[in-house]
């Protein structure tokens, strides 16, 4: 897992982040840690008082991961602290 980190195939991506290694191009993950010391535009995207991530930016994401392996399905997933840790955002299928 180390080497396949320090000599991964794919680099970091701006609307994607990291690809984990040990993904597969049928199962990919990609980690990516919104910071609003990094996006401080985010600050202003808020409901109820919580920042929250636009759903522009998850059709991004997934134009974006569409576009890199050539696929049209996709699902995108969060981290959550609650009991289940991934939690269903968004799920389609994209025609361009």
């Amino acid at each position: 897992m180390s080497r396949e980190h320090r000599l991964r195939q794919h680099s970091a991506h701006d609307l994607l982040g990291v690809r984990l290694p040990g993904t597969s191009n049928l199962n990919p993950i990609w980690r990516l840690n919104i910071n609003p010391a990094d996006l401080p535009w985010i600050r202003d995207h808020k409901v109820q008082s919580e920042i929250v991530y636009p759903a522009a930016g998850y059709i991004c994401m997934a134009i974006e991961a569409l576009r890199v392996l050539g696929w049209r399905r996709f699902w995108i997933y969060s981290a959550a602290p609650s009991a289940d840790p991934w939690v269903e955002n968004a799920r389609g299928l994209i025609m361009v």
